[in-house]
């Protein structure tokens, strides 16, 4: 209670305190040793140099080993003390996951009548597992898949958010296959749902992650009915704008098909608005990238459709904003868009529009500027422009 209330009570004790409560672990009978682990979860809530004194001690195995008595409370307060050593000390997650901490969570979910806060508490950790969590040890976490879907369909808030959560940071594991085997178990409708659940804006980035991992998923998200209806009502009220921007990038598939559907969907003329309007500049940024990507890819109707919608506009604030991986991305879209759109009548139109919302000024100026790989791809749009108006 004295930790809980004021974390400055045990500054300078941390090391004695946690000897002595993890020494009398040894011997405790049961009642007392699930007052001790609940003063360690405790105690490293409330102090990180309790967290280190702990993992020093390797008492994480020992908390390991509590896991698995056959005592809900004395589980649930060692799942507490590991959940907040882990969420510091990437070691002795190491060291839990090498020790079968995803096994014993495994045997824990699979009891029948599992209490609720129980597992809860379960889902809290699985989150912080998966968090960061190293390549070697991806096959050990993938032990875990074949439940999400059944936590998740739960419908409790805290264990789907924390699995949300978990899923997410599993697909940003380095590894291939990820998505493949996240798929296999979790259904995709799941991830859909999740877009109009209290978890919107997690279920964003693991559909945006998963458009990166898995190039048929991309098909399934853009051919449902719901997906792009959904997105764009959130950017109608300005909901998770910098997420769906990031994710439409990552939805384009280069299928004109998909791309036409996303056009069609009123989602660019919102991101147009959002690149040149907006006042936080990571959502000015992710939607300028993603008007950038989709105009790369596009042919000459749909060039049109969004050049009409405003994407000069808004690619030409990418160019302002200073940045040079958002300059090159505009620049290399530049160049797609002069390509792909033939000159009409001796004119290159696409290249007048440019001008006319200040591009053609500010094309002249990076082709000056010392940035070497920048000033050529400005030279060479300039050059585009001379053949397509030759």
């Amino acid at each position: 209670q004295m930790c809980i209330r004021d974390s400055r009570i045990i500054e300078g004790y941390e090391l004695e305190m946690v000897s002595t409560l993890v020494s009398m672990l040894e011997l405790a009978p049961e009642k007392t040793a699930i007052e001790i682990v609940w003063c360690l979860a405790k105690m490293t809530a409330a102090s990180n140099e309790c967290c280190e004194v702990l993992c020093k001690q390797e008492a994480h195995l020992k908390l390991l080993e509590l896991i698995q008595k056959n005592n809900t409370e004395l589980t649930k307060a060692a799942l507490w003390a590991i959940a907040n050593l882990l969420v510091e000390d990437t070691p002795a997650k190491n060291s839990l996951l090498n020790k079968g901490i995803t096994t014993v969570i495994l045997n824990i979910i699979k009891t029948p009548d599992i209490p609720l806060s129980l597992l809860r508490t379960i889902c809290w950790l699985v989150l912080i597992l998966c968090k960061k969590c190293a390549i070697e040890h991806y096959a050990k976490i993938k032990l875990l898949f074949p439940y999400f879907e059944f936590l998740i369909k739960l419908k409790d808030e805290s264990v789907t958010g924390d699995i949300l959560k978990a899923i997410y940071y599993a697909t940003e594991i380095p590894c291939p296959g990820v998505a493949t085997d996240l798929l296999r178990y979790v259904n995709p409708c799941t991830f859909i749902e999740c877009l109009s659940s209290f978890e919107a804006k997690t279920g964003i980035k693991i559909l945006g992650n998963l458009c990166v991992l898995d190039e048929a998923f991309v098909s399934k998200l853009i051919e449902d009915k719901e997906v792009l209806p959904i997105l764009n009502s959130f950017l109608e009220v300005h909901k998770n704008e910098a997420d769906i921007a990031w994710m439409i990038s990552n939805m384009d598939s280069g299928s004109p098909k998909h791309l036409r559907k996303i056009v069609s969907s009123g989602i660019v003329e919102k991101l147009c608005l959002i690149g040149c309007d907006s006042t936080d500049y990571n959502k000015r940024r992710q939607a300028i990238f993603a008007v950038s990507n989709l105009c790369s890819n596009a042919s000459e109707d749909l060039v049109w459709q969004m050049i009409n919608m405003g994407a000069l506009d808004c690619m030409v604030n990418g160019i302002k904003e200073m940045d040079a991986e958002l300059v090159w991305i505009v620049l290399g879209a530049v160049e797609e868009m002069l390509i792909t759109c033939e000159p009409d009548e001796g004119s290159n139109e696409v290249f007048e529009r440019l001008s006319a919302v200040g591009g053609k000024s500010l094309l002249y100026s990076l082709a000056q500027s010392g940035n070497k790989e920048t000033s050529e791809l400005a030279c060479k749009l300039m050059d585009l422009s001379l053949i397509h108006i030759s």
